[in-house]
């Protein structure tokens, strides 16, 4: 056979593409595993060939292309390798002038005796395991003349199923009738018509038995020109090795409809939305599996720059890795169907999608503070962006300003921070940055203010007015921003009239007439450190002298006597016009404000305490006289006589004997009735 080198090109396209769908595909499942086992025509040798076997592709490679193209994620597998000039996966169990028996007893051996010797030091299926085999074997048997018996093909099957049972894995044959001989059309060659008719029943029996087995009709049914598509009289050309591949191909599909995947749509969404999620039952159609059997992989399996994940409902969400990512990214979601006979048996259909975030402005960040920042009280701060850790994945550093906020304990302009007078310690200062568009995150510039000594205040009287003859009484304070406690208050200037407490602070005094007029007042305070003095003026009006009460009450009453005291009072304001008056006193007695006279008699019934309040105002200022009166009971003895007089008896009848002391006058005498 002659092989068009024209064709290379063409050949490593389908490399390339079959090479990145087995990359899509790989991390999915397992590939499915198919084994050309047979001879020449498998492994690719006709006579007088001159090709070395890297040229050597029989119907594999043109297989291999089919199905890749359909769906079928394949891995050729055997002890041979031919043609790898035009693929990499050219392994295959494809041996020139192999006998019947001798490739039965490799696959049930590994030793195939006669020329071909050991090839395995066990059975060959433990060493080169296939999910499919694709067979066709007899023509050195047909062309021997031994065509009357296919019983080593069925040992062949025999170790096939061995290999089954000892491990558990299913394995699929798919026997192909041998082709027939150049210029003899199918079904025209008697020893040909004889061995395949025995094939064709031998598999048909193990088929109803259960085998795991399919018999396709490669002399007839692959369309082979046994005129034109013979290199020789054995081999097929590339045009007859095309039309097998394409037999083995369509039989193999037939078993497994393909998944369509229709058109996934692009998306395109702004930086810092989310994609829309993707519901791939909606594009997706198997005519044998419902979509909850269709397993969904994406190539690649760990993108660049999205995530993206398919959940057991067959839901892809979407999302960036980095949200401040924007660009495209092309992702290929992978449809597999549910395996037919062999788990690895699936097709598989991809669509890709393109996923493309457009930029947006990334608002800037502060993320620190550079260093710290000092300054002493009182003293203006000037505020830089070289004072910030900043980020901004849009913007250069000169793209950026500072802008100073409104906070506590200090005003600003502009970027210059004056903190509040006398503030010390540590103050936050709220700043945020500025790009072009957007604003970062508030962010709180820490300053020390460094605290300096400050001089005492003196906090002077509020009342500055005295009247003469009155108490003036005021506090003079004395404190200090830093909170010193050893302030010190010294009188430089004071009138005469008025005294000073230095541990209280208290002026007092009472200014006379003569002290009329401003009087001015002086003092020192001093912190240790500093000292402030403050002068203030005292002015001494003209002061009004409250009335005076110069009689002391009578504070007890007696039953059945007259009760009397009379209220007086002077004044030293010449002109001055008393008033008496009363605040409080009891219903029975009387007050006479002409004279003052406070008069009553009580009787049993008032026996007790009495608070009593009388005054006298002269118009302008009043005197009270508060007290208590208690009226009390006349005893048999009398309580307000110095020497009482004797009384019996007593308890007396009809007579009553008073006796009065010596040289004492004659008293008046109440006898009651208890």
């Amino acid at each position: 056979m002659i092989i068009d080198i024209s064709g290379k090109k063409n050949a490593l396209f389908y490399q390339i593409i079959l090479f990145i769908l087995f990359t899509v595909n790989i991390f999915a499942q397992q590939p499915l595993k198919v084994m050309p086992l047979g001879n020449s025509i498998t492994f690719d040798t006709y006579e007088n060939d001159p090709r070395t076997d890297a040229y050597k592709i029989s119907y594999r490679y043109k297989l291999y292309q089919l199905f890749s193209e359909s769906g079928f994620y394949v891995d050729f597998v055997g002890s041979r390798r031919a043609g790898w000039y035009y693929f990499s996966d050219c392994e295959n169990a494809g041996w020139p002038g192999i006998r019947d028996h001798e490739l039965a007893n490799i696959i049930q051996t590994g030793n195939a005796g006669g020329n071909f010797g050991k090839i395995t030091d066990g059975p060959y299926l433990n060493y080169y395991p296939a999910d499919v085999i694709i067979l066709e074997i007899g023509t050195n048997d047909v062309i021997a003349n031994d065509y009357n018996t296919v019983t080593d093909v069925n040992r062949l099957l025999d170790a096939v199923d061995s290999y089954e049972q000892q491990s558990g894995k299913p394995v699929l044959v798919i026997l192909a009738s041998i082709i027939s001989l150049q210029n003899y059309p199918c079904s025209t060659e008697t020893r040909v018509i004889k061995y395949n008719s025995l094939l064709k029943a031998m598999a048909q029996t193990r088929i109803n038995n259960g085998d795991k087995l399919i018999f396709i009709d490669m002399e007839c049914a692959a369309g082979i020109n046994y005129y034109t598509d013979m290199i020789d009289w054995l081999h097929p050309n590339e045009a007859g090795y095309n039309k097998m591949a394409t037999l083995w191909h369509n039989t193999l599909a037939s078993l497994s409809a393909m998944p369509v995947v229709s058109n996934i749509p692009d998306q395109t969404v702004s930086e810092g939305n989310a994609f829309t999620k993707i519901y791939l039952d909606n594009y997706v159609n198997d005519s044998d599996d419902p979509d909850a059997d269709i397993t969904w992989y994406i190539n690649p399996e760990n993108p660049q720059f999205l995530n993206v994940t398919i959940d057991a409902n067959r839901v892809a969400t979407i999302s960036v890795k980095n949200s401040d990512w924007n660009g495209s990214e092309t992702i290929t979601f992978i449809a597999a169907d549910k395996g037919r006979i062999v788990p690895s048996l699936r097709r598989y259909s991809s669509d890709q999608v393109t996923f493309t975030v457009t930029p947006v402005n990334d608002p800037p960040i502060i993320l620190s503070q550079k260093s710290n920042l000092s300054v002493p009280e009182d003293s203006p701060i000037n505020i830089s962006i070289d004072y910030l850790n900043i980020q901004d994945v849009d913007d250069q550093p000169g793209d950026l300003t500072l802008n100073v906020l409104s906070g506590t304990n200090y005003s600003f302009s502009e970027n210059q921070v004056m903190p509040a007078q006398n503030f010390y310690g540590d103050l936050y200062i709220n700043v945020v940055v500025n790009d072009l568009a957007s604003q970062s995150n508030v962010f709180q510039l820490l300053a020390n203010v460094i605290p300096v000594n400050d001089p005492p205040a003196i906090i002077l009287p509020v009342n500055k007015y005295a009247l003469t003859g009155r108490l003036y009484d005021e506090i003079l304070t004395i404190t200090d921003i830093d909170g010193k406690d050893n302030l010190i208050l010294t009188p430089l200037i004071i009138p005469s009239w008025c005294s000073f407490i230095s541990q209280t602070g208290r002026i007092y005094g009472t200014p006379q007439n003569t002290d009329l007029g401003d009087n001015l007042f002086k003092f020192r305070g001093s912190d240790g450190i500093e000292y402030v003095d403050s002068s203030f003026i005292i002015t001494v009006q003209q002061g009004n002298n409250k009335p005076l009460i110069h009689t002391t009450p009578v504070n007890v009453a007696y039953v059945g006597l007259p009760y009397n005291y009379e209220l007086k009072a002077t004044d030293a304001d010449a002109g001055d016009i008393l008033q008496l008056f009363t605040v409080k006193v009891p219903s029975w007695l009387q007050f006479f404000s002409g004279n003052g006279l406070l008069a009553g008699n009580p009787d049993y019934s008032l026996i007790g305490s009495y608070d009593i309040s009388l005054g006298v105002t002269d118009g302008k200022d009043s005197t009270l006289q508060n007290f208590i009166l208690e009226v009390k009971e006349q005893s048999a003895l009398n309580d307000f006589v110095a020497t009482p007089p004797i009384i019996y008896p007593n308890p007396f009848k009809d007579y009553l004997n008073v006796h009065l002391p010596e040289n004492q006058q004659v008293y008046s005498v109440g006898i009651y009735n208890s």
